[in-house]
């Protein structure tokens, strides 16, 4: 963007973030979080490869 300061960035980029569009990438974030920890959880449920095989 090239602004010499992020401020001006921000001021100006920072306002087209409406809330409705804040709260769907919060729960966008939030969905792909909790996959992330079911995902770890699960780790311990997976059968290991032997070796060479």
């Amino acid at each position: 963007m090239r602004h010499a300061s992020i401020q001006t960035t921000m001021n100006i980029y920072g306002k087209a973030r409406t809330d409705s569009k804040r709260q769907a990438h919060s729960k966008v974030v939030e969905m792909v979080l909790n996959s992330s920890k079911n995902d770890q959880t699960d780790d311990h449920k997976k059968p290991v490869a032997a070796i060479g095989s």
